[in-house]
């Protein structure tokens, strides 16, 4: 093939931020992924085949045709034989390029035990279409029965305990936790429980919103009140009365949603950003959507101007002509059921706020047993393949160890918190039965002091000491599950690496770590580099803090002279490990402005009641102070009132804001426990808030004349 002898272009280097993924050759056909060149069903067959999304294909052939040519991915090289579109952002599958999974077979399926491994990789995941009429739960025992000789061997011989569970796509696509724990082609529009806690967010605002607008038309009411006596007189009937109010609420309500629509046009983009979402604002071009938002229109309209209307139309002409009707208590006991409503779920929003806050805090703050600040990892990925790693680790080493602004230096296999541990399974040499999987590391020397894990028991690996190929590090989680109540009971026993059948001798135990919070902990061990079958991959640094930027110069510069102006590839670990709260600070963030969003409403409602509450008894505030009743007790007057609707609000809404919330926080292995202040501080805050929006009002009505008081009609 002519064009197979081209020089490959180098897709390692200039890689795109989604990632390639390895697939079986029928994926394509099986979601219908649009092809623009190229057989979907014959084009990952070959096991060094891919196939490239368009955005690749115009990033490295902008004036060719792609198929049929190479490109090299480290030390491999493969053939184009398809092009795709570009997968859209609420896609499950994200990726720009798929590889053969016949490649991974084909380079894999001579080493030992590998058809067995096969069974227990999370690294990917099986996709089947079942008929549409057949009961996916029925299909899953079949084929648990189908694979129990193979399952049955992995608990003889490895004691796995392996199920095969079947999720319809739906729910996959939404909930985080149904994926595998490594690189995955499969990505998730959204969690669940956040798309969850959102519309609970939204159905609260809203429900506040209705709350203030009926309390607020109510309230206000009285000034259409001899309106409504004309009509009445002249002969409106009170369903037309009903109508009228209704249609005025209708078009309101339009005028409302149109402006929300707008806004969520222009906002959409900020919003979806904001909680590290790609989704793009399209539902405007489905017909359902439409209907949705009628359907939303004639609730809302109902919501607020129901009763409203019903209150309205039933004036009594008589009453309200001769201007009685104005000293009413009519719908007092409403107006203060709705102020309850909306204090109730402030206080909630309030609450949700400090917890969630206050967790977020202590993920971020919490030792995980390691430091991570000013460490600097180095991937090798880009090396020069002519140097060997851990030769090019001691060139490295020996130039930066006598400098003053480079504090230790360390080669690993992965890096604390890398997306694809190393799970092995290991045997305690002295007791068959007692089998364990644990996440193995590839270390040297100065490892441990490069991260600050602290060692407990023994000692930790020496570069020179040619032994320490057949000795290993666990941590005191890995000891306790080889059966060791005491860890440093583990020293000198012997684990065997179940894959190969080799022996190690543990010489040292570390303090448990954790990469997040989130982590409920596991075991891990630790090889040193000379150990058969271990590689390292990463270089770590720690830095002083000192003029990092010199650092960061020189750094460059030494390592461009050394490998041969090798890229200089590295990250930051703390900047990674900001990352897994990434999900808890979009969340925070968000729940606490929509939050915002309704104490405010809330605070903008009791505003304008308090407003018509001191304007409508001005004359009774005018006699209080002519009988020597003084400012601070007319305002504790009208305080009371809003106070103790507040504390009936409270009442309600803390346990039920209790409850919810505690079981929130027993979604993470490590939490806050739930403190008196959770409940005190939330209370103290809307019961300030209450005060501060009635403040100006009664403060402005104690303070009024009497003499003009007393005028007021």
């Amino acid at each position: 093939m002519g064009l197979a002898k081209r020089k490959a272009r180098d897709y390692s280097i200039v890689q795109p931020h989604k990632p390639y993924v390895f697939s079986g050759p029928a994926i394509l056909d099986f979601f219908s992924i649009p092809m623009l060149a190229g057989d979907p069903h014959t084009a990952l067959l070959d096991p060094q085949s891919m196939v490239i999304s368009k955005s690749v294909a115009d990033k490295f052939f902008p004036n060719e045709s792609p198929l049929g040519q190479t490109l090299h991915v480290y030390i491999f090289e493969f053939t184009i034989t398809g092009v795709m579109e570009d997968l859209p952002p609420n896609s499950s599958l994200q990726c720009n390029v798929f590889f053969s999974m016949n490649f991974v077979n084909s380079v894999l399926e001579k080493e030992e035990g590998y058809l067995e491994a096969n069974w227990t990789w999370s690294n990917f995941q099986t996709f089947i279409r079942i008929q549409p009429d057949a009961d996916y739960q029925a299909v899953e025992k079949k084929i648990n029965v189908a694979a129990s000789d193979q399952l049955t061997h992995l608990k003889k011989k490895f004691n796995i305990d392996e199920t095969i569970h079947l999720f319809p796509f739906t729910d996959f696509h939404f909930y985080k936790p149904y994926n595998s724990a490594g690189v995955s082609p499969v990505e998730f529009t959204g969690d669940k429980r956040m798309l969850k806690f959102f519309a609970a967010i939204a159905v609260l605002i809203m429900i506040i919103s209705w709350a203030n607008y009926v309390n607020l038309t109510i309230a206000r009411a009285l000034r259409r009140a001899k309106e409504v006596g004309v009509r009445k007189v002249s002969g409106a009937g009170r369903t037309n009365l009903v109508l009228q109010f209704l249609l005025e609420f209708f078009f309101l309500n339009a005028v409302s949603l149109m402006v929300a629509f707008t806004i969520t046009q222009l906002a959409f983009n900020i919003f979806a950003s904001s909680i590290g979402s790609r989704a793009e604002w399209i539902l405007w071009e489905e017909s359902w959507f439409w209907l949705a938002v009628v359907l939303f229109l004639l609730i809302s309209t109902l919501a607020s101007g129901a009763y409203p209307a019903l209150v309205m139309s039933n004036y009594s002409p008589v009453k309200v002509l001769k201007g009685n009707f104005s000293r009413s208590q009519s719908g007092t006991k409403l107006r203060h059921a709705l102020v309850i409503v909306q204090f109730g779920l402030s206080a909630f929003l309030l609450m949700g706020i400090y917890v969630i806050s206050r967790q977020l805090i202590y993920m971020q703050t919490k030792d995980l047993g390691l430091s991570v600040e000013q460490i600097l990892v180095v991937r090798l990925d880009d090396l020069d393949t002519a140097i060997n790693k851990d030769v090019a680790f001691d060139r490295l080493k020996a130039k930066i160890q006598s400098r003053d602004d480079i504090l230790s230096t360390a080669a690993i296999s992965n890096y604390p918190g890398d997306k694809e541990p190393r799970s092995q399974q290991y045997t305690l040499s002295d007791d068959p039965d007692k089998k364990s999987f644990v996440e193995v590391t590839t270390i040297t020397e100065d490892y441990m002091n490069t991260m600050g894990i602290s060692l407990l028991y023994g000692r930790t690996f020496n570069d020179d000491q040619i032994s320490d190929s057949t000795h290993i590090i666990i941590n005191e989680t890995a000891a306790r599950l080889f059966g060791f109540e005491n860890p440093e009971s583990a020293l000198g026993h012997e684990l065997i690496f179940t894959g190969y059948k080799e022996k190690y001798a543990v010489v040292g135990i570390v303090k448990d770590f954790s990469t997040s919070i989130k982590d409920p902990g596991h075991g891990s061990l630790f090889h040193h580099r000379k150990a058969p079958h271990s590689q390292t991959t990463y270089f770590v640094l720690k830095l002083s803090t000192k003029d990092l930027p010199a650092t960061m110069a020189r750094l460059e510069n030494e390592w461009s002279g050394l490998f041969n102006n090798s890229p200089f590839d590295y990250f930051f670990l703390d900047n990674y490990f900001d990352t897994f709260y990434r999900a808890e600070q979009q969340f925070a963030g968000v729940f606490g402005f929509f939050s915002m969003v309704g104490v405010t409403i809330t605070c903008m409602g009791l505003f304008g009641l308090s407003a018509y509450n001191t304007g409508s008894r001005t004359k009774e505030i005018g006699i209080r102070k002519t009988l020597g009743g003084s400012p601070r007790s007319i305002m504790w007057m009208f305080s009371k009132e809003y106070l103790n609707l507040v504390l009936a609000a409270s009442l309600i809404s803390i346990p039920i804001g209790v409850w919810l919330l505690n079981n929130w926080l027993k979604n993470y292995p490590h939490r806050i426990e739930f403190g008196v202040d959770f409940v005190v501080v939330p209370f103290i805050l809307i019961v300030l808030i209450a005060q501060l929006t009635v403040g100006y009002q009664t403060f402005k009505a104690a303070h009024m004349d009497p003499v003009r008081s007393l005028r007021n009609e």
